[in-house]
């Protein structure tokens, strides 16, 4: 039978370990079926100063009205980049915008009621190259983003 110092220090290496697997690679959690109403482009990286900026494409699926769009991205608990901003390109691509920003600056949202335009693209602006998870309503899947200086 086993001490307890023994089981104690067994316990805390599988939390480690544990951490550990959160920490390269943290749950997306699901994202109910939707009704396909924006589409999703392929994410531009950027350098921007001595962070990185990443800006997402998004276009409308239909001509019908929308209601509000969500998108919220976070950062994960080990990073120690945090999120300078997620907004618009184009301001007035939205109505009734709510940005949010959480102290910690790992977690952010944008929430706008898209108007016409055909450039609904939003940009989330980072400290430092950073993984960022992102999800949003509109039938766009949640996506992982790598915020890292581009190779050539």
């Amino acid at each position: 039978m086993k001490d307890e110092d023994t089981l104690l220090a067994e316990d805390a290496e599988r939390l480690a370990a544990l951490k550990k697997k959160y920490a390269e690679n943290p749950p997306i959690p699901p994202t109910p079926t939707a009704k396909q109403t924006l589409i999703k482009g392929e994410t531009v990286i950027e350098e921007a100063g001595t962070g990185m900026a990443a800006v997402i494409p998004l276009a409308r699926a239909t001509s019908d009205p929308m209601d509000k769009m969500t998108l919220v991205a976070f950062l994960p608990p080990d990073s120690t980049a945090k999120i300078l901003d997620l907004a618009p390109l184009d301001d007035s691509a939205f109505t009734a915008i709510d940005k949010r920003l959480d102290d910690s600056g790992r977690f952010a949202s944008f929430t706008g009621t898209p108007q016409t335009s055909t450039n609904l693209s939003l940009r989330l602006s980072v400290s430092q190259p950073t993984t960022a998870m992102i999800q949003g309503s509109g039938g766009i899947q949640p996506f992982k983003l790598e915020l890292r200086p581009q190779t050539r």
